[in-house]
């Protein structure tokens, strides 16, 4: 086996979607959901970049942020659907959630999708930079996080962490704040 025979095989094993094929993931999901009512999942990360910010960025997983009594029946009906998409079973998960690098978001989102058995939310670009900067790992993150700063339409950094430094957990909030910093002086790096 080459090592390009490898690189596909891993592709289809996990492979990058963008914006097109994440709808047509979710919207197969939609339908393998029971039509007794709408569930809503925030998104975040990859696919609420792509979905919700209009980023060109690929992901090979969905972050998303469900409630207790949802959880079950739609990572289920995730994992049913992966092999269609070639997405490894955890392709839906709350990884982000579970590392503490985000504070669910209080009160409803954007809707980006909708359908009468789910509801795609994002959350406030503030909320989304506030996770990026916690976690701010390579160049994806940056490249985000330089999006969602000039959503803000702000250029000084105290403003933009008065606005995103509650949404970060406690215990992120000092590697956060250099992180912003580091973004700041990324943005601002003359040419």
């Amino acid at each position: 086996m080459t090592s390009s025979d490898v690189d596909q095989t891993m592709h289809r094993m996990n492979p990058q979607l963008g914006p097109e094929e994440w709808s047509k993931v979710f919207d197969r999901l939609a339908r393998e959901l029971p039509p007794t009512g709408q569930r809503r999942v925030m998104v975040i990360g990859g696919v609420a970049m792509a979905l919700g910010y209009k980023s060109r960025r690929t992901t090979g997983d969905a972050d998303v942020i469900l409630a207790p009594e949802i959880a079950e029946e739609v990572l289920a009906a995730a994992e049913k659907i992966a092999p269609e998409f070639s997405l490894p079973p955890d392709w839906m998960n709350q990884k982000a959630l579970e590392a503490n690098l985000i504070r669910p978001p209080v009160g409803p989102g954007r809707a980006v999708f909708e359908t009468s058995s789910l509801v795609l939310e994002v959350p406030a670009p503030e909320h989304m930079l506030a996770m990026k900067v916690a976690r701010y790992a390579g160049d994806t993150d940056i490249g985000d996080a330089k999006i969602l700063w000039h959503l803000l339409h702000l250029d000084d950094v105290e403003e933009v962490w008065t606005r995103i430094g509650g949404l970060v957990p406690v215990a992120k909030q000092s590697v956060a704040r250099d992180n912003l910093q580091a973004l700041w002086e990324d943005i601002h790096e003359p040419p």
